[in-house]
């Protein structure tokens, strides 16, 4: 046997008991038998073991996506794609679909397009105890309520990153729909969002705080790990203020915009949505 048949053979033999032995779920042993680099592999699996956390996936404009247990990054789509990852002649079961779903591939252009569709709220996530920095994020989602525990992303390549990567604590800010101006001004690079045009102070922890939002967390950070060519960041909300009763800035389709009705606030009022 050939030390090329050799090293295929022990790959097979290590991939077979590590989905027998470890009792990895079908959905990531289809993972696995179907040649995912571990980086493409769902994040629990990777990073913190099986079923401890379903963070989902991020696209590649690092919005956070609710994929399911067994997600796939864009960023896999798209490799499977430039692979001839589309339906392939042969390999349809009656019912019109593929019997083995890693055939499927949906590029980037396409699922940018789709995700366009989904509303978020935005925010503004500041850090930095001696030189500001903040940058504009969507992708803000509640891990857990007790405890309480949220999570964000940033791009890898961006200036914040640098600060956020070795922070303590952040500020996350939810804008009103009277914000689209602070909203634009901290989603550009190398603007000075900091400056005349920005109202704010620095608040608890020495953290810089905008003034006129409808409410800010404080976060003490968990954990983060790249994900793609984003950080996810995860935070346990140490600090909590609602400021204003207002509508929210939303962003959709690519643009900010206003909720077509206000929001009647009540305690106890709204649907129970995780």
């Amino acid at each position: 046997m050939t030390s090329r048949h050799t090293l295929s053979w022990a790959s097979r033999t290590l991939r077979w008991i590590g989905t027998q032995w470890l009792h990895i779920p079908p959905c990531y042993s289809a993972h696995i038998r179907a040649g995912y680099p571990s980086r493409y592999l769902p994040v629990q699996i990777v990073r913190f073991g099986f079923g401890q956390l379903h963070a989902g996936c991020l696209d590649r404009a690092g919005q956070d996506r609710d994929t399911g247990e067994c997600g796939v990054t864009a960023a896999t789509s798209a490799a499977h794609s430039r692979n001839g990852g589309s339906q392939r002649a042969g390999l349809l079961s009656d019912t019109g679909w593929p019997e083995d779903d890693s055939v499927l591939g949906v590029g980037p252009s396409l699922f940018r397009r789709v995700m366009r569709h989904h509303a978020k709220g935005v925010t503004v996530i500041t850090a930095g105890t001696e030189v500001p920095i903040g940058f504009c994020a969507t992708s803000l989602a509640s891990l857990s309520l007790d405890p309480p525990i949220v999570s964000f992303t940033v791009g890898l390549r961006t200036t914040s990153w640098a600060t956020v990567e070795t922070a303590q604590h952040v500020m996350v800010h939810l804008l009103a729909d009277s914000q689209e101006d602070v909203a634009r001004r901290f989603a550009q690079r190398d603007a000075a969002k900091f400056g005349p045009g920005t109202r704010w102070h620095r608040g608890a922890l020495g953290l810089p705080v905008l003034d006129d939002v409808l409410a800010w967390l404080v976060l003490a950070l968990v954990s983060h790990f790249p994900v793609g060519d984003h950080a996810l960041v995860i935070g346990r909300v140490i600090d909590a203020r609602k400021l204003a009763e207002r509508g929210p800035l939303v962003h959709h389709n690519g643009e900010f915009v206003q909720l077509a009705t206000p929001p009647q606030f009540s305690p106890h009022s709204g649907a129970d949505v995780t």
